[in-house]
């Protein structure tokens, strides 16, 4: 995933038959011409949040043991504050976000004292800044 400041897209994975939730669905979202991705998976409680620098169209969510579904669809987007609906040109310059991104690998090294330190430049309060909100709802899988 390259950018996440943009958009985030939220929903709940279900057993069709049990109306329980499944742990650990993966959700992949990718923008209309398929050039950029990203993943996420679902809690204990069925609830994913997908974040993204694109608008997502193409999505396929799948889980051990169930079906696989692929959903094509633009999903509403809304502003935090409910009043504006998306607008692709309302988007800051996404190419100087991903600018900001630290594309060192997830690796920690030591330095001379042995000291354990990442490369990778995380900051998990930037998830929480997304300007587009959007919900997929409920999304059923079949277990096999």
């Amino acid at each position: 995933m390259l950018g996440y400041k943009n958009i985030c897209i939220t929903g709940t994975i279900l057993d069709m038959r049990t109306r329980k939730p499944i742990e650990g669905a993966v959700i992949r979202g990718w923008n209309e011409d398929w050039s950029v991705g990203m993943n996420t998976f679902t809690d204990e409680n069925g609830r994913f949040t997908l974040y993204s620098n694109d608008e997502c169209t193409h999505f396929e969510i799948s889980a051990p043991h169930c079906n696989r579904l692929k959903v094509n669809k633009k999903i509403t987007l809304h502003a935090k504050n409910g009043e504006k609906i998306f607008d692709y040109n309302l988007l800051g310059n996404k190419e100087l976000e991903y600018h900001q991104i630290s594309f060192h690998p997830f690796l920690s090294i030591k330095d001379p004292q042995n000291k354990s330190y990442n490369i990778f430049n995380f900051k998990e309060e930037d998830f929480f800044e997304s300007q587009w909100q959007g919900d997929m709802g409920t999304i059923l899988l079949i277990k096999e």
